[in-house]
């Protein structure tokens, strides 16, 4: 069902009618496919005939839809690709005289764009043609050139592709080999005019760069990389590819307190992206993120009141609900919010991050556990901190969960300490120095979105 309101965000179609127009209703009301076919009392083939209908006439709507909303750069290639697809129609119809102009257009378009597949099927008809149709010297041997170029930089963009490919499939089983280090390596020394051969190569350094632990080095990479397409020839690349590198960047100078280079980052990610899109919530995330490691919490305030201005139904659930976490900490930093905050609605509206035990539902636990002790509600509190042990055993085990790990173990020496501020302290205090030894982790799935440290003061304040 999610796929009909994601067709209807840039189709030019919609239902007016009938079962159509109900099933419709029912999916922007986020019902799922069981639930909208009970609604509708109809049988299981009825419904999916039904619901293939309504997607065929979303998808056909989008070919002639402006595309309003879609980034300059997506419209810019889903153009090219209709007059492609135009000018084949035309050429496999016999219709030269139409087709071989709009081929000769949409080749340009496609080589001044990188769409190396498309440039290369138009290169093949209009070489077939000017070397066999009308013998024409000139135009037959440029169009020759042409594929080669373009078989010269496919077969790099292919290269570059499968290193990442690789690279990505070894880093889920450990570190990749060295056969594909050697091919990183390789590729650092080759040069290709298409943007995408230029992408895949900085991407896979700093993915590789990063999963070996070198943060100076992917940063670097991470500059270098922005550098570089900062001054490319076409300026109208799909945001995706400026995106990776500003984030990874931004988390790694907030980690390091280099918070006035990431904000400069930070807007300029800002500038690239159209607001409540998936890439602008991750910039606006890691913006809030900065307000709170850099003690400006104020920031953080703003950010969150900024993006409750985008309308609900533009906004991804994720997002959605990773902003329930930001409003949550604030509350705990006492920031008037328009809608008192309440423990039981808060965790009842976040069940996507509840479920991902090893990463943000850290922060649902965090958050129950501050509420419950600023409230003193300690018997509740006593309940929680209690399973801690099973948590920390069953999903917090890998190195990269230390600093959560460490956190949790001060917060049961709240527990421990009968909730007197000074044996609290002596308690926690190992905790607090291995605390202390490591960096937070920053990223677009952020577990620390306050640091725990100042967490921590917090929660002293709240002991006497």
């Amino acid at each position: 069902m999610k796929e009909l309101k994601e067709y209807s965000q840039y189709s030019d179609w919609s239902p007016t009618s009938g079962d159509q127009l109900r099933l419709f209703e029912l999916a922007i009301a986020g019902a799922s496919r069981e639930n909208a076919r009970e609604v509708l009392d109809i049988s299981s083939n009825h419904f999916n005939v039904i619901y293939k209908k309504l997607k065929d006439n979303f998808a056909q709507g989008i070919l002639t839809s402006q595309l309003n909303g879609i980034p300059n750069s997506t419209k810019i290639r889903y153009n090219i690709r209709k007059q492609y697809t135009t000018a084949t129609l035309l050429l496999r119809s016999e219709k030269k005289a139409a087709g071989i102009p709009l081929a000769r257009a949409a080749m340009r378009k496609a080589l001044k764009f990188n769409m190396f597949p498309i440039a290369l099927d138009l290169s093949r008809d209009l070489r077939r043609y000017y070397g066999l149709s009308v013998n024409n010297k000139k135009l037959y041997e440029y169009y020759s050139e042409k594929q080669q170029y373009i078989l010269n930089e496919m077969r790099l963009e292919l290269e570059a592709e499968d290193v990442f490919i690789r690279l990505g499939y070894s880093l889920k089983k450990g570190l990749p080999s060295d056969e594909i280090i050697e091919k990183l390596n390789w590729l650092s020394s080759q040069n290709a005019d298409g943007y995408n051969f230029h992408y895949m190569r900085w991407l896979s350094k700093t993915i590789y760069l990063q999963a070996i632990g070198k943060e100076e080095e992917m940063l670097e990479a991470c500059r270098s990389a922005l550098k570089f397409f900062e001054t490319y020839k076409d300026k109208d690349l799909p945001y995706i590819v400026k995106f990776s590198f500003y984030y990874r960047a931004i988390a790694i100078l907030i980690a390091r307190r280099e918070f006035k280079q990431a904000e400069v980052l930070i807007n300029r990610g800002l500038d690239d992206t159209a607001t409540g899109r998936r890439n602008w919530q991750i910039i606006m995330l890691h913006r809030s993120i900065l307000g709170f490691h850099s003690e400006k919490p104020a920031i953080a305030f703003a950010t969150w009141n900024k993006v409750g201005q985008v309308p609900a139904k533009q906004q991804p659930e994720e997002f959605k609900q990773r902003w329930l976490v930001v409003e949550a900490y604030l509350s705990l930093m006492d920031f008037d919010l328009p809608q008192k905050f309440r423990l039981r609605r808060f965790l009842n509206s976040v069940p996507m991050l509840e479920s991902d035990k090893s990463g943000q539902n850290i922060n649902i636990i965090l958050l129950e556990l501050l509420h419950l002790l600023k409230a003193r509600k300690l018997r509740d509190f006593d309940d929680r901190v209690d399973q801690l042990d099973k948590y920390i055993h069953q999903h917090l085990r890998g190195k990269n969960r230390h600093r959560c790990v460490n956190f949790l173990r001060m917060l049961q020496c709240v527990q421990r300490g009968g909730y007197r501020k000074v044996a609290v302290e002596r308690k926690a205090r190992p905790y607090l120095a291995n605390l202390e030894k490591t960096v937070p982790n920053i990223s677009a799935n952020a577990v620390e979105l306050v640091p725990f440290k100042v967490l921590w003061e917090m929660a002293l304040g709240w002991l006497k």
